[in-house]
């Protein structure tokens, strides 16, 4: 079942992350490259620090949180059956 509210995507997020549920797409990881960002930090974001979540119009979800180095980093996720689909803003 799809999160249908902040506390729902936060913890799916949570544990997809845990779970090593989680798929970079392609212009993601441009992107992480021009900002230094590791794919630790966006699993450390999403397992540990996300700390708000809000639902966009195209059924995703911006989510922020805190990297490895305690940056803020922002986060988009779609949701694909248990996977989490993540690009970066």
């Amino acid at each position: 079942m799809a999160p249908r509210n902040e506390s729902e995507l936060l913890a799916f997020a949570k544990l997809q992350a845990k779970r090593r549920n989680v798929k970079i797409v392609g212009h993601a990881w441009v992107r992480m490259s021009e900002r230094g960002v590791s794919e630790g930090d966006v699993l450390y974001v999403l397992a540990e620090t996300a700390f708000r979540a809000a639902a966009q119009p195209n059924a995703r979800w911006k989510v922020d949180g805190y990297d490895l180095d305690g940056d803020n980093l922002g986060l988009v996720l779609a949701i694909e059956a248990d996977v989490i689909v993540v690009t970066l803003y």
